[in-house]
Formats: C-alpha cells, structure tokens, sequence
C-alpha cells in the first residue's frame, strides 16, 4: 500500500517525523482514512469521529486519535485527521497536551522516581514488561519505521503480521524456520538484486520476543 508519488498529506502542528512515528505510518504518502484508523486500531489508540469545525484542518469533520503518553510521559499527543470525499487523508495535525510546569516536574520524576515513572508508561500503554520485544544491534528505529511499530513496546504475532501487510510485507513459510519463528518478505523481493527480510521469534502467549533484520544478495 506504500505510495512514493508527490506528498499529499500534511503534517501540521508537529514535526513529520514524531507524526509518522507516533502514528506508525511509516513511509505511507498517501493512504486511505479507514487505513489510518486500521492502523491506530492495532495499536491500541483509542479513536473519535467529532462532525465540528477544525481551523487547523480546514475542515468541518474529522476523526481524533488518542495516543496517549509521550516516551518520557511528558506530554499527551492526540492527532486529528482530514480526509478528503473520496476518503483519501489530506492533514494531520498534532495536539500536545502539556502540564502546567511543561513537564519538567515529569522529567525530575524520571530522575529521581525512575521505576515509577517507567511503570506509569507500561501502565498507560497496557503492555507488560515482560513481553516486551528485543532488538538486536542499532536496527530499532528502522525496523519500527519499516513495520509501523510506533513506540509500543510489545506486540502479538497477528498484530505484527497486520501491520507489516499494510506496510508492503508478507509472511513466507520456509523449511528451515523453527516452530517458534516467522519469516515477512517485501512483496516485490523477487524483483530486487538486493534482498532483505525480518525473522521473528514468538515467546509465549504468541507475543512476539524479538524481531532481526536479515540481508542477503
């Protein structure tokens, strides 16, 4: 479903990056509202349609997305969608909900409160510690950006899979997996000289334990 034609969407009230991470859009140029919501829905965000007039947006309806904390749970970031008649997402615009000191009483909670602080954000997202998934060497960023792994911290098999189809991959059973292993491939691998794939290990409860990046020629 990735799209690399001219932008369409546009990002306001944040930067791009921090939109695109949070939303786990990857490197989607244009995309579909039921698409955007699909993804938001895997992700665990709770989502609002609101029939009202955005200035922001230019638009008299909209569809909110409640992310929740921020990594450091210093602000709360909500996104508010714009889509065009034929369904087609043309703004998105940040809303950073900030405490009255600006979060630096947050950030001297981290400092002095650590396991607390790190406790209310696993709390907030649902997760358990436990299943949370490991990334080998400096590839985090890239796999979350390639996948639409937003910042959540554990994810099911199935939701993986989900996600990594709407971002252009797909599962390939091999003969030498381990039962406890799968394997997503771009849908165009064949075509490419240089050729890449994620290898997953599923823990238990089909929670996914780790996630690799594997390249071959």
């Amino acid at each position: 479903m990735t799209n690399f034609a001219n932008k369409t969407i546009r990002f306001l009230g944040g930067s791009e990056k921090r939109i695109r991470h949070r939303l786990g859009l990857g490197s989607f140029k244009t995309m579909k509202i039921d698409d955007l919501l699909g993804i938001a829905k895997i992700l665990g965000y709770d989502t609002e349609f609101r029939n009202v007039n955005h200035s922001e947006l230019a638009s008299d309806s909209y569809h909110c997305i409640y992310t929740g904390f921020s990594k450091l749970a210093v602000y709360v970031y909500d996104y508010d969608i714009a889509h065009d008649a034929d369904g087609n997402v043309t703004a998105i615009f940040e809303d950073r909900g900030e405490y009255a000191d600006f979060g630096i009483g947050r950030i001297f909670a981290w400092i002095f409160k650590y396991s607390q602080m790190k406790a209310l954000v696993i709390n907030e997202r649902n997760e358990d510690n436990e299943f949370c998934i490991k990334f080998h060497g400096n590839s985090e960023a890239k796999i979350r950006k390639v996948l639409g792994l937003a910042e959540r911290k554990q994810f099911s098999r199935e939701q993986v899979l989900r996600l990594a189809n709407l971002h252009g991959y797909m599962e390939l059973s091999c003969k030498n997996n381990a039962l406890n292993q799968l394997k997503v491939y771009p849908t165009d691998f064949p075509n490419k000289s240089r050729q890449h794939y994620f290898q997953m290990t599923i823990g238990e409860h089909d929670m996914v334990d780790s996630i690799i990046e594997i390249k071959s020629t």
